[in-house]
């Protein structure tokens, strides 16, 4: 099930899947495991006492932003690229806080800068 897909990647369970099953688990196969990004987040010394923004590359459903959260560190700024509609809509879901910027090919413009 979704559910068991989404505890395999040690997703928390207040993490909502607004999408289709078959969408949820594209989702899920296409991420990294929760644990291991809130694991390599933790190596930043201070980051639970630090003020994060975040620019974040091919976002796909924010695990970023989830491990974040589960580390409780203040995210004061969230910038996402993402085209998939269905990662954006899930994203929304949980975070409505994220700053969508769409492609991140758009990156290359001369007026990139946030």
């Amino acid at each position: 099930t979704v559910n068991e897909c989404r505890r395999l990647q040690t997703i928390p369970d207040w993490y909502k899947m607004p999408v289709s099953a078959t969408q949820s688990y594209k989702m899920l196969g296409n991420g990294w495991t929760n644990e291991v990004i809130m694991h390599i987040l933790s190596q930043i010394p201070n980051i639970q006492n630090e003020e994060i923004e975040v620019l974040s590359m091919y976002d796909g459903m924010a695990g970023a932003m989830i491990a974040l959260r589960e580390l409780c560190c203040n995210v004061v700024r969230y910038d996402a690229y993402e085209i998939d509609k269905y990662c954006i809509q899930t994203a929304k879901a949980n975070f409505p806080e994220i700053i969508h910027h769409g492609d991140a090919f758009e990156l290359r413009r001369d007026d990139w800068m946030l």
